[in-house]
């Protein structure tokens, strides 16, 4: 499979833990330098407008009743995440929606086959989770690091779960220390690597950065390789 038709099979949400991780290890093994090398991304949209666009659970915080969801307005209407798909699917005929880590209810398989048979029902696809791992990967501390990495890895397998082709981690600073890229390669490199699939060690990773200043407020893609 080429880089191309890699990054086209992330439309399609019925694929396993080796596929998605598979799917990743093509899309990241080329580098950053080669991944950002071309002046147009070589990407097969769907044709379709509607079905290139998404909608996020976020914007619906206020909305969405989740024990971990502090953004729940209690004086407006409530929804589960389980609800979601529909909703949108009815009132705003967009078929993909991004789900947030907060408005999941667990990480149980019972809870996550509910919520992916509600995704296929109302006939949509999530596209991917934005999701906290309670922890900096790119901290000092090996074992705050490791946290962070075991989380990660819960993620990656929800989003196997739902039939999500992507996460994005948000990647949280840690008191006192710059931001060090190398280390939160390694850290996303490792939770690639505990996925349980030892033939894919390297997985390509979308994350928001929480560091000083302007850092605080961009999205960067950080392609993770095998270490030298």
């Amino acid at each position: 499979m080429d880089r191309q038709e890699c990054l086209s099979y992330l439309y399609n949400s019925r694929m396993n833990r080796r596929q998605f991780l598979g799917t990743a290890l093509v899309a990241g093994s080329a580098g950053p330098a080669a991944m950002f090398a071309a002046n147009e991304p070589h990407i097969d949209f769907p044709t379709d407008p509607r079905a290139r666009l998404g909608v996020a659970s976020y914007p619906f915080r206020a909305f969405i009743d989740s024990p971990r969801s502090r953004d729940r307005d209690k004086t407006k209407p409530g929804m589960t995440l389980v609800q979601f798909p529909s909703m949108v699917r009815e009132r705003f005929n967009v078929r993909n929606i991004e789900p947030l880590d907060t408005h999941f209810v667990s990480l149980e398989p019972a809870y996550l086959h509910e919520l992916r048979e509600a995704v296929e029902k109302a006939g949509m696809h999530v596209i991917d989770i934005p999701c906290g791992v309670r922890a900096s990967v790119y901290d000092p501390d090996a074992a705050k690091r490791k946290t962070a990495i075991d989380n990660a890895k819960k993620w990656v397998d929800a989003a196997v779960a739902i039939g999500s082709p992507s996460i994005r981690v948000h990647i949280q600073g840690a008191r006192g220390v710059a931001p060090d890229v190398g280390r939160a390669r390694s850290s996303a490199w490792m939770w690639a690597k505990r996925s349980r699939l030892p033939k894919h060690p390297v997985t390509r990773v979308t994350s928001r950065w929480n560091g000083k200043a302007r850092a605080s407020h961009t999205r960067a893609r950080s392609s993770c390789s095998t270490p030298a």
